[in-house]
């Protein structure tokens, strides 16, 4: 009896070939992401998504995996389909759960779905995940709003609040001339205010960019004006540029500038900054007339800006 050929076993997905596949679909999504794929439940799209599904099962990098569920989630999301996108976003919050953003994204798309205690509960592991993002404070201010918790909310608000002054100190406060924090953690906090876009963090990153020594920090300071976009900035950082030496910085500022021209906020910086803010006056003391000393900090802010949509698919895993 002639015997039966062994059975080939399967080949193991290529990562690096997914990875690669997976890069170029980013890039197509990134480059028009509501026309590219087509109308949900075209032939292309479908084709799409169903590739996207099969990287999502058969890449053995648990990152690549999340990477495929958080386009496939943003691709339906870019169409309207908040179920379908919260349940991509789903998964890819179970694939990585010690990432902050796709939590983040499920509870942008549970609250489209009206899924309030869902978003809540999704906004406060994106927190509890990356508590120095400010972004987080405010989408879930937004959340408790619209599911009719206004005491909940405005703690929410509150803790924004807190973080944005505690980043703001964390960037410029100095004791005896020597900044508080090192010049890596500086820079981290100019980053975070990135989605504080109020006058009061304006001023602050303002007078920061002045006064810093450190040119990785002016560089992070920088491209926080550029994420910011706003019209205010312009002035100061032509100024600027014209006085830097680190190339750099000069590269970043340059950068924000070009951000600022394709797409300004018209908020102006012409006035003195307000009370409380890095180079401004004090800031009055609780229960004290206008005028009153305190000590300066970074508490002179305005209301917080509305959330940025939630973020899209992370780079393919290194």
């Amino acid at each position: 009896m002639t015997p039966l050929p062994a059975k080939a076993e399967p080949k193991p997905a290529d990562d690096d070939a997914l990875a690669k596949r997976l890069a170029q679909l980013q890039a197509d999504f990134s480059a028009a992401p509501t026309r590219w794929g087509g109308p949900a439940g075209s032939p292309e799209f479908v084709a799409i998504t169903a590739e996207l599904r099969s990287i999502g099962s058969e890449a053995r990098d648990v990152h690549l995996r999340a990477n495929a569920a958080l386009l496939l989630g943003a691709m339906h999301q870019e169409r309207g389909g908040w179920a379908e996108a919260a349940g991509a976003y789903r998964r890819a919050a179970e694939l990585v759960t010690d990432d902050a953003g796709p939590q983040m994204a499920l509870a942008r798309a549970l609250l489209q779905t009206e899924d309030f205690a869902g978003a809540e509960a999704a906004q406060r592991k994106a927190i509890a995940l990356d508590a120095d993002n400010l972004e987080q404070y405010l989408a879930l201010g937004e959340i408790l709003v619209k599911a009719g918790k206004q005491d909940a909310s405005a703690k929410a608000y509150a803790q924004y609040e807190v973080r944005r002054a505690g980043l703001i100190d964390g960037l410029t406060l100095r004791r005896d001339g020597a900044y508080i924090v090192p010049p890596q953690e500086r820079a981290e906090c100019a980053l975070s205010l990135a989605s504080a876009s109020d006058v009061g963090t304006a001023f602050a990153l303002l007078y920061a960019l002045e006064s810093e020594p450190e040119a990785s920090v002016r560089e992070a300071i920088a491209r926080a004006m550029g994420v910011q976009r706003l019209a205010g900035y312009k002035t100061r950082l032509t100024t600027r540029l014209g006085q830097e030496t680190d190339p750099a910085v000069r590269e970043a500022i340059t950068w924000a500038l070009a951000e600022i021209e394709r797409d300004p906020v018209d908020t102006k910086l012409d006035g003195p900054p307000p009370p409380g803010t890095p180079g401004g006056p004090p800031a009055p003391a609780p229960g004290a007339a206008p005028g009153g000393a305190a000590p300066s900090g970074g508490g002179g802010g305005t209301d917080p800006v509305a959330p940025a949509p939630p973020p899209g698919p992370a780079s393919p895993p290194r």
